[in-house]
């Protein structure tokens, strides 16, 4: 979708939902989102015994929570823990080996503080891929692009930790393995494809924030990065439609399966809710705006 077109897609389905707000989602291959889990004990949990509530818990009721990494304190009055889990929920470059840890301060704090380490991992995924297109003997223009898609993300990644210093958090530790092994021109193409998504889906969940926010300096930081981001997806249908042409049809079929799957993934997991500080603040669409964003996508842009 084209920056223009993000405008009209926007100005067109956002008036259909009063201004209301949703939680939070960071971008990355596997997007960390925080879930309330009744721990059933006000007053505090060692960090062992939250994450074993957190390991033992089931979000939405009934279905156990899967890949936990961690755990944060939440409404201790109330006996609640917010549990640090992996799910598909927006935007960004992706790039295996990464990992980080968690920032300390308020829950905000700590919020943009994962987003501003997974800003960094995309530096790092469109360097490898600026570096990969070039192997593969692609068109200068992309390049070009894809470098200057990886700058772009440096400067997210500096605002976005502001932010989390503004919201009294300091920068989360992060580390990078296997980063430079060598890919098929297939296994790159699917993974572009699949990041487009995220990217674009991305660029609309930034741009509603940046009308939403209950926090000016969040609005005007989320607004900037919404045009980028929306670029960034412009940049991964022109790379798949050069790599498609490139690609012997079984190939072409994997490709567009893996990016169905992607298209899937943010239907599903557009619902999850976040807790009250983050939901005004990180002004996020509510659940119901969020999945009619995303069926709008998924019946527009995505299905072509």
């Amino acid at each position: 979708m084209r920056r223009s077109a993000l405008r009209d897609f926007l100005t067109r389905v956002l008036p259909l939902s009063a201004p209301l707000f949703w939680g939070g989602c960071c971008p990355d291959d596997i997007v960390d989102v925080v879930v309330i889990v009744d721990g059933g004990v006000p007053g505090g949990l060692t960090d062992a015994a939250c994450a074993q509530i957190c390991a033992n818990g089931e979000y939405p009721p009934g279905k156990r929570i899967t890949d936990v990494r961690g755990c944060l304190e939440g409404d201790l009055d109330m006996g609640e823990y917010l549990c640090v889990t992996k799910r598909l929920l927006c935007g960004g470059r992706a790039v295996s080996g990464f990992r980080y840890g968690l920032s300390s301060g308020p829950l905000i704090g700590q919020w943009f503080s994962r987003m501003a380490a997974l800003e960094s991992a995309s530096v790092v995924a469109f360097r490898r891929l600026a570096r990969e297109l070039a192997s593969f003997e692609a068109p200068t223009a992309l390049i070009h692009r894809t470098s200057l898609s990886a700058l772009e993300e440096r400067r997210h990644a500096r605002v976005i930790l502001a932010l989390a210093e503004h919201f009294g958090s300091g920068p989360a530790s992060v580390s990078f393995e296997n980063a430079d092994t060598h890919r098929s021109l297939e296994a790159v193409a699917r993974e572009n494809s699949v990041e487009g998504v995220r990217e674009l889906w991305g660029a609309v969940v930034n741009a509603w924030q940046s009308r939403h926010s209950a926090d000016p300096l969040v609005r005007d930081t989320l607004a900037d990065i919404a045009n980028d981001e929306s670029g960034h997806a412009d940049l991964a249908a022109d790379i798949e439609m050069w790599a498609l042409g490139r690609l012997p049809e079984a190939s072409q079929r994997r490709v567009r399966d893996a990016k169905r799957a992607a298209v899937a993934a943010v239907l599903d997991d557009a619902g999850l809710t976040v807790p009250s500080e983050l939901v005004e603040i990180a002004g996020l669409p509510p659940s119901a705006v969020a999945r009619q964003l995303a069926t709008e996508l998924a019946g527009g842009v995505w299905s072509s």
